[in-house]
């Protein structure tokens, strides 16, 4: 007698919240966003990319205030952990030289920077926008929208720190990268831990808000793209 078939599992909702994510993703690649695009080209200047890395500096900095928000906003105790250590890694596991805005900032260097870090150019407009916005989607919307957003922006991280530290590595042989090797794989699993935290909200019947958290996050990291390569590659000064 023949063994019967296994039956298919039905979707987890970490599946289903996650597929609904990266549907975006491979509906609107976001390699083919005008900014990703030139790094794959090799269409960036090392100046041009100094000026994208300062843009990108506020951000890097802001990030553990993103974490930091959600944790204050009204997060399940028990899932409190998943952010705590996103939020640990953040800081280098309290090992100094890994501490993710040191690392950057020696990229910074790497790419022309010169002086201490108050000399990094202020932000542009756009910039200052998406991490106030961040701010208050974390600290203040709805927990479940939050921690949705927060897992597409982690996707989108990942994915540019690929196309970028293959730049790096193109045009800087010789850097010391730390940075974006780290981040593209670090961000994918930050992105897992952060949809599995949506899919407990999505159980728990907010489903709408995590979808409209999915929609914010990549919004908002869209226009950041958008705003930062019209800064950096069509002389927009503010």
């Amino acid at each position: 007698m023949m063994n019967p078939l296994p039956q298919e599992l039905p979707p987890s909702s970490l599946d289903v919240v996650r597929d609904l994510a990266r549907r975006i993703f491979r509906d609107r690649p976001v390699e083919q966003t005008p900014l990703l695009a030139s790094f794959a080209a090799s269409l960036v200047s090392r100046p041009q990319a100094l000026r994208v890395a300062y843009e990108m500096h506020a951000v890097v900095e802001a990030f553990p205030r993103f974490l930091a928000a959600l944790l204050a906003n009204d997060l399940d105790p028990v899932l409190r952990s998943i952010v705590v250590d996103n939020l640990y890694e953040e800081q280098g596991r309290m090992h100094d030289a890994a501490v993710h805005l040191t690392t950057y900032r020696a990229l910074l260097v790497e790419l022309g920077h010169r002086g201490p870090p108050s000399a990094i150019p202020r932000p542009s407009t756009g910039v200052v926008a998406y991490v106030r916005s961040m701010l208050d989607l974390c600290g203040r919307g709805p927990v479940a929208e939050a921690a949705a957003a927060l897992a597409v922006v982690e996707d989108h991280v990942a994915r540019a720190s690929y196309v970028i530290g293959r730049w790096v590595a193109g045009e800087l042989p010789e850097a010391p990268d730390r940075h974006f090797r780290v981040h593209e794989t670090l961000d994918l699993r930050h992105a897992d831990e952060l949809y599995a935290l949506a899919a407990h909200y999505w159980d728990a019947g907010l489903s709408r808000d995590v979808e409209h958290g999915i929609a914010m996050g990549s919004y908002l990291h869209r226009r950041l793209w958008a705003d930062v390569f019209e800064t950096a590659f069509a002389g927009a000064v503010e």
